[in-house]
């Protein structure tokens, strides 16, 4: 029985996953890499991009579209906001990686083996996410 429920719960996450995929997170992923991959310098926004570019940390902007849409919101207005709660919550795992220090930071090439870069690249996150959630301007 427990063999069943793992498989229908993994069968209703894909589902799930592939709607949102669908009708969500393409306009998100659209606003990282046209506005927040072009900034620079490339060495402070390059861990940022990495940073956001992992689909697992979607959801949270998805959920936030969902919201918008189940009480009638527009779509189009939600969608910075949505993207700076990803910033959001994508600079405080990578805060966490920091305080941790993480073998994940450490491995990858993109940071400094001392951690200043990524410390420089979660503090512009943060002000990122700020840009982004309280107005639905460009970045």
């Amino acid at each position: 029985m427990v063999g069943v429920l793992t498989t229908k719960n993994q069968t209703i996450n894909y589902q799930i996953h592939t709607i949102m995929e669908n009708r969500y997170f393409k306009d998100v992923q659209k606003i990282i890499e046209t506005e927040i991959s072009s900034k620079q310098p490339s060495l402070l926004y390059d861990p940022i991009v990495y940073s956001l570019s992992q689909k697992a940390n979607r959801i949270r902007s998805g959920f936030t579209l969902i919201g918008c849409e189940m009480f009638g919101g527009n779509m189009e207005n939600a969608l910075y906001p949505a993207v700076g709660i990803e910033i959001f919550h994508n600079s405080i795992l990578m805060h966490d990686d920091i305080i941790d220090k993480s073998p994940f930071v450490a491995a990858n090439p993109l940071f400094t083996q001392n951690g200043t870069k990524i410390r420089l690249s979660c503090r512009a996150m943060q002000c990122l996410h700020w840009q982004t959630y309280l107005c639905e301007k460009p970045i």
